[in-house]
């Protein structure tokens, strides 16, 4: 990073690349192979982006995508929970998909696995329990 106060890329190379994670991001790449592809399209002399940079763009990508949809995130995180509740309520639906979609509404809710010892279950599942009432169709 020695003299360049954007990190390894310079600020119009980063913005390409931005551009570049949020093609990616809404053609349904998910972060493994985001991360693969910016390591196919960054990668130097051996050397690759570290994680942390490519966690970063893709961070920003993400930011930017929620930004120009003039929608806030909490909408977002309903239209995608009463998709993923579609899925549970399909008669038809694989187990496999219903699994999946189960996966999906814990990880939006929040209630995967716990990422510190100072959160409190009840807390979580009170909130969760709050959305999916504000959020579940009349």
């Amino acid at each position: 990073m020695a003299g360049n106060e954007q990190g390894p890329f310079p600020t119009i190379v980063l913005d390409d690349i931005v551009e570049y994670v949020r093609d990616l991001l809404s053609k349904g790449y998910r972060k493994g192979e985001i991360k693969d592809k910016l390591r196919e399209e960054l990668g130097t002399d051996g050397a690759e982006p570290s994680t942390r940079s490519m966690e970063t763009l893709i961070s920003a990508a993400r930011a930017q995508m929620l930004e120009d949809s003039d929608r806030p995130r909490e909408e977002h995180q309903a239209d995608a929970i009463e998709f993923y509740k579609s899925v549970l309520r399909d008669p038809k639906a694989k187990t496999s998909s219903k699994i999946a979609a189960r996966a999906r509404i814990d990880s939006i809710l929040g209630l995967g696995a716990q990422h510190s010892t100072l959160d409190d279950p009840e807390d979580k599942a009170a909130k969760a329990r709050q959305f999916l009432k504000e959020t579940e169709p009349e």
